[in-house]
């Protein structure tokens, strides 16, 4: 089922979703809904939330495996935040940048044609069209998100 087989029909923000999804949960006690809401939880308290460019279709999160281990998370749990804007609609690439002792590492989701071993490839890593990663090595978080929203920026225009 999606969000508009439930009424909701407007995208869920910040500011709105757990009353959203609380409403239907009281009625429903669907466990995807239940689940859908502990993943948007687990967006607020590891990262910045999903930061949006393109048009909506590259969704990104930013996040400290400090933060995670904060939260119960290993670190092998955090790149699979990539998961979680990987599934909102209107999504062609999601993207995880993890700040780590050593710099960062990314973890890089495709949708659809955008080939993200291409992107990946730019800063040293690899993968497949649909699954890549990379450790990235920059001085500021800022800089690493610019780089890799740009090189994804570029993917898209390939297929566009």
């Amino acid at each position: 089922a999606s969000l508009s087989d439930y009424g909701i029909t407007e995208p869920l923000t910040k500011d709105n979703y757990k009353s959203k999804l609380d409403e239907i949960i009281s009625y429903t006690n669907s466990q995807d809904i239940i689940l859908l809401k502990n993943s948007l939880e687990q967006i607020d308290k590891l990262c910045t939330g999903i930061k949006e460019y393109a048009d909506g279709k590259i969704k990104a999160v930013i996040t400290d495996e400090k933060i995670g281990a904060k939260y119960g998370m290993g670190k092998e749990d955090i790149p699979n935040l990539v998961d979680i804007p990987r599934r909102i609609e209107g999504t062609e690439i999601a993207v995880c940048i993890k700040r780590t002792n050593n710099g960062f590492s990314l973890n890089l989701r495709s949708n659809g044609k955008a080939d993200v071993a291409e992107v990946a490839m730019k800063f040293g890593g690899g993968g497949h069209i649909k699954a890549a990663g990379a450790t990235l090595d920059f001085d500021s978080t800022e800089k690493a998100e610019r780089a890799v929203i740009d090189a994804c920026k570029r993917a898209l225009d390939k297929i566009i």
